[in-house]
């Protein structure tokens, strides 16, 4: 779901998955490229938003759907699950680096220097930010929150201008971009009804309440490598490895109290688990088996809140989940499918696709980057696409 994920994390996460699928040597070159150029490390976090269930060159758009959006409140206007999925947002001159976040009918999307709106529906896109690297991304009470990098004149006309990490907010319907005070470089990942929660680095997660000023430090097990989080029910949710253990057995699903407190470790010995979502029945993830790449499929796996044993729902190997209605909608890369959260008939929701994941999913629709990865010589343009999910 969450999911989104930090620019940061992103980075990262193509490390651990070329570590474990065995493909290193051609890819992680050109990732700790990619991550060198940031003045900031990793992140121990990825998107969510919270789930009941859940300008440059761009923007071509296919305006005049039928498909219906939604609002935080969760109304939902008609969606006809027979319509053809729709192009939202096409980022032809850059990459789209967040997990798009949907609030009140409006698709907030992250490329690689802009913050760019959409309605959910489809139409003409607007700028909302132009920042150096946004990344992080999360909407609370009218403002859009995101990291980015200020670009500040070197004192030494003779050196390149510094790159400071910066933690922004700007109204939903547009205006001044303007630096939150005491945030500095913490990256935004998820919203609930009353707070932000924020990477701080260093194996913590804070939630911080931007009317109050009030926060809570959520601390991680130092280690646990987190890969996604999930909020729902009082707590917060990861899909983690426990890097202490090693091996491709080491994936975990744990939770801690919103109110802080420690990990609880709920599900533990399994694959890689590197997208998750949850609602008030159970969690439920994607996940690489424990096997070398290429000697195993991966699973969309479920479990009660609680833990106590695992089910799999899907024996393939999902890219990225969301969560909506009793219904489990994942990507398989080139299709995008959903099952009852209970277990059941599979179907699909969208074909012909390139490599779609980053899912969120509100108001009787999913909506989802293609390719939400590629390599460096990719000529591809991503875009944000929406479909209906139906009953």
């Amino acid at each position: 779901m969450c999911n989104p994920i930090t620019y940061s994390e992103w980075r990262r996460r193509e490390i651990v998955t070329a570590l474990s699928r065995g493909f290193a040597a051609c890819v992680i070159p050109m990732v700790l490229g990619a991550m060198m150029s940031l003045s900031f490390g990793c992140s121990n976090s990825s998107r969510v938003e919270q789930t009941d269930a859940g300008s440059t060159d761009a923007g071509s758009t296919d305006a005049g759907s039928t498909d219906t959006g939604s609002t935080d409140a969760g109304s939902v206007v008609s969606c006809d699950p027979n319509t053809q999925p729709i192009t939202l947002y096409s980022a032809s001159d850059g990459g789209i680096v967040q997990q798009p976040v949907v609030s009140d009918g409006t698709v907030f999307i992250a490329t690689t220097d802009t913050v760019v709106t959409v309605p959910v529906t489809g139409g003409t896109y607007g700028v909302l930010a132009q920042e150096s690297t946004p990344h992080g991304l999360a909407v609370l009470s009218g403002l859009v929150y995101f990291a980015g990098l200020k670009i500040v004149p070197n004192m030494d006309p003779m050196l390149p201008p510094d790159s400071v990490p910066t933690f922004y907010q700007v109204p939903v319907g547009g205006g001044t971009v303007s630096a939150v005070p005491g945030i500095g470089s913490f990256v935004p990942l998820a919203s609930d009804d009353t707070s932000l929660y924020l990477d701080e680095g260093a194996g913590s997660i804070v939630r911080w309440n931007p009317t109050s000023n009030m926060s809570v430090d959520l601390d991680m097990d130092l280690t646990l490598l987190v890969d996604d989080i999930a909020i729902a029910g009082g707590y917060l949710y990861l899909a983690a490895q426990d890097i202490s253990q090693g091996g491709f057995a080491n994936g975990l699903i744990g939770r801690i109290p919103l109110t802080g407190g420690t990990v609880e470790r709920l599900v533990v010995g399994i694959g890689h688990p590197f997208s998750v979502a949850a609602d008030a029945q159970g969690i439920y993830w994607a996940e690489a088996r424990p096997a070398l790449w290429g000697n195993a499929t991966g699973r969309l796996a479920s479990s009660p809140l609680a833990g106590g044993g695992t089910t799999t729902l899907v024996d393939k190997d999902p890219v990225s989940v969301a969560l909506m209605n009793g219904t489990v909608i994942f990507s398989l890369g080139t299709e995008i499918d959903a099952v009852p959260t209970n277990g059941g008939q599979v179907r699909t929701i969208a074909s012909g696709l390139t490599n779609a994941g980053m899912l969120v999913a509100q108001g009787g629709r999913v909506i989802w980057v293609d390719p939400w990865s590629q390599g460096s010589r990719s000529t591809t343009s991503p875009k944000v696409m929406s479909a209906c999910v139906g009953p």
